[in-house]
This record gives structure tokens, sequence and C-alpha cells, in this order.
């Protein structure tokens, strides 16, 4: 029995994990929960969630067991149960039998135990795997940086490669994927990395490629350049500048305008020259402001963490460590505050609920997307919170 669980660190990754999971969050290839359904195919899987997320969660995840994580660990405990944090991050399958155990992430993270049904053997031993963890926002970027290039899948061409598209490089480092299309006059440059072109994408003619990246499915590029350590999620609309930064699935960064070292949640839609900032003046480390707390992040370059169906007005200026919550919706001029609220609206102002969930609405019929009983409830949820 396999059970994946949040721990109390979920709430060091607001506003990315509102709406989800830390499971949920994608760094390098895959997201923590696909990472382990990759070594655990035929196991039966136990999401532990808080209660807030139960209904959402049985939706994503129908052939899933869902319980909300409110019950007492032993009261879930079947024979030999093996509990993996869902900030784990593995490299490799942990075996689901054995002797009860502690498990450690390369850094020495608690990622998971291993445990039989009673009393356990105490003390526990504690086992290094290969594996690595996150607990901060800022742990995600670099994070990034190292998965990706260990993800990347053999090379190989299964979509369009027009003859037009200029490739620097050793074409074994670039993958292709079924009904994917890269136009003339696109340069795709695999001297530092693979290129990972996922389904049905579309890279449109004079984009700039350079490796390592990965082009989620569907996601279409217009004329952008995509630097090193880009991580693209499926039906994005992308052009501009992107650089070392994840975007989870349905961003909208059609037009012009910078962004770097930052991880976007769904459903966002970055203005017209929005552009965000990833390294200060002075070169000195970013900090980042958690509600009251104001925090040294030891980075010298670090952009913006946004959470989901956020919208930014045409020529905003993101400060370096900003912090915005769901359903903020920034008209600002100059830069924008660096710690925004959930629904913030103008200062002092909060987006209505009700217009709010109509928005997501009409933005998710433009993708052929509904918005669920559960996601809605969710949303109601939070926006309910005043927080």
């Amino acid at each position: 029995m396999i059970l994946i669980y949040e721990d109390e660190f979920y709430k060091n990754l607001f506003p990315l994990t509102y709406l989800h999971p830390v499971f949920e969050l994608r760094v390098g290839l895959f997201s923590p929960l696909e990472r382990i359904l990759k070594f655990y195919p035929s196991s039966a899987l136990t999401l532990l969630v808080r209660e807030e997320l139960e209904e959402v969660m049985r939706e994503r995840y129908p052939n899933l067991n869902v319980i909300a994580q409110k019950r007492e660990v032993s009261d879930l405990i079947k024979e030999t149960s093996l509990f993996l944090s869902g900030r784990a991050l593995l490299l490799e399958k942990i075996p689901p039998e054995g002797d009860d155990s502690l498990f450690l992430s390369q850094d020495g993270d608690l990622i998971g135990f291993r445990i039989k049904k009673g009393k356990a053997s105490l003390p526990l031993k504690a086992e290094k795997v290969r594996a690595f963890s996150f607990k901060n926002l800022w742990d995600l970027i670099p994070l990034n940086e190292k998965l990706l290039p260990l993800d990347f899948p053999k090379g190989k061409i299964e979509g369009l490669l027009d003859k037009g598209v200029i490739i620097l490089g050793d074409r074994k480092k670039l993958f292709v994927g079924k009904g994917a299309k890269v136009f003339p006059g696109n340069v795709l440059n695999l001297e530092k990395g693979f290129i990972y072109i996922d389904e049905e994408a579309e890279i449109f003619p004079f984009s700039y490629l350079e490796g390592p990246c990965y082009i989620g499915k569907r996601t279409k590029i217009f004329g952008a350049k995509i630097r090193q350590f880009a991580n693209i999620g499926e039906e994005c609309r992308i052009g501009g500048e992107i650089e070392s930064s994840i975007l989870m699935a349905f961003v909208n960064k059609y037009h012009e305008g910078f962004l770097g070292h930052s991880y976007i949640g769904e459903w966002v839609n970055l203005g017209a020259g929005t552009n965000n900032s990833d390294l200060k003046n002075n070169y000195t480390t970013v900090k980042i402001q958690i509600g009251r707390k104001r925090i040294d992040t030891g980075q010298l370059k670090l952009g913006c963490f946004i959470g989901d169906h956020v919208k930014t007005a045409i020529g905003t200026r993101i400060p370096a460590g900003a912090v915005i919550g769901i359903f903020a919706n920034i008209v600002a001029e100059g830069f924008c505050p660096k710690s925004l609220p959930n629904f913030y609206w103008r200062e002092g102002q909060r987006w209505e609920m009700e217009k709010a969930i109509a928005t997501a609405r009409g933005m998710m019929a433009r993708r052929g997307k509904e918005l669920t009983k559960g996601e809605e409830s969710l949303i109601r949820y939070y926006a309910q919170l005043k927080g």
C-alpha cells in the first residue's frame, strides 16, 4: 500500500498550493505525483489531501483513492505501508516492502517512511535514496535546472521538423513528439542541452529555442526566445522571452515581455509588455515577503511566483521576489507591489467572487475547458477566507 501525503510545508509553497496539492507542482519534466506513478504503475495509490482539496482531487484522479488528511495515520496502515511525501522528486523506486524505515532525500530531508501494521520498531533506521525535495518557493527553480537534463528521454523525431529549421548541435538531443510541428525559420540550439517538443505543440517561424528546455503538449510558440531551463506546460500560448522558469498549464503569455527564474500557475494571463526582474541592481540576494515575514532566499537570481488565475495589465512590471496570490488582478503604475493577496483588485479592494469565477469560466471556455464543481467550490472556499 502506497500513500502520498502533504506535510506542514505546503504552506511555504503558497500561492502555488492554494488550488493544488504539492504533488502537482511540476519540477523538471514531471510533478512528484507523475514520478511516483511512473515508478509504481500497478500499485494501489492513496492520496492524503487537505479537506478543501478532497472534492477536486476526486474529480482529477478518479482511479486513485483520495482521503481527506484528517484521520490518524494508524487507521490507514494495512500490513506494510509506504508513505511518500508529496514534495519528493523520486529518481528511483523505493521498495514498498521491507523493514520499518525512514527515507531521506539527497539533502537529508525526510521524504517518506515504510511501516508495518502495529507498533513500529523504534528507532526507525534512516536511509538516503536518489531523490530531491523542496520546502520553499525558491527551491523550485534551482531544482528545475537540475532535473530537466536528468528527465530527458532519447531524442526522436515523430512530428514535423521542416527542412528550413536551423539546428545547432547534436540532433540526438532533439525530441519532437507526434503531431508536433516545427515550422521553417526557427533556430533550435542543442549545444548546451536537449530540446523536448511534446505532442501537438507548434513552433511558429522566427522562434529561438535553446536547450535544455521543454515545450508542453499543444503549446504554441510565436516568434519567442525560449532560453535555457524554460519549462512550459501544456496548452500555453507563448511570445517574448522566457528563461529558467516553470509555467503550469494554460498560461497565456502571447506578447512581448521577459519572464525569468519564475514559477507561474495555471490559467494566468500576462498582458502585453509584462516584464519581471530576476536580478537586483546591487547584485545582492533576493528577499521574499511571506505574510509578515521577509525572508532572504540566498539566491542572486530569482523572479516571481504567481498563483492560478492571475491577470496582469499591459506594461506590468514585477519586482524580483514578488509573490502574487490567486485571482489577483494587477493594474499598477511603475512596479507592482512585491506581495499581493488572493483576489487583489486594486489597493484596498478585492475582486468580487462571482465576477472572478465568471472570468475564470470565460478564459477556460476559450480553451474548450469547463470549471468543475470541485474547482468552483475550492475557489469559493478561498474567496470567503478574505486572506
